[in-house]
């Protein structure tokens, strides 16, 4: 990340990461939590595509995580669950 983690593929990995960490094992089901077409979530997984404001926007509301952390690679577990133990963050609504 030597761009300072905000490449489109930076931040298709948080994104894959995030959904992940939520216990979203099959992208199709986030889609579905988000409301975004799976293609959409793809484009946006693989850095083929940046989310538009208004889709960070709705997936900071729906997962608890900031804009920074879309965009810039930080230690994810404490934006997402500051007291969450280190690899596990299953305890937001809407995840599996």
């Amino acid at each position: 990340m030597a761009d300072g983690g905000d490449s489109l593929e930076d931040i298709g990995r948080c994104i894959r990461d995030l959904r992940e960490a939520m216990g979203y094992d099959k992208a199709s089901l986030f889609a579905e939590f988000m409301g975004w077409p799976p293609p959409q979530l793809s484009n946006y997984e693989t850095g083929q595509k940046r989310p538009e404001v208004s889709m960070a926007i709705q997936l900071c509301r729906n997962t608890h995580v900031t804009l920074n952390w879309i965009h810039v690679t930080l230690n994810w577990i404490y934006e997402v669950n500051p007291r969450a133990s280190a690899g596990y963050c299953k305890s937001y609504p809407g995840s599996p």
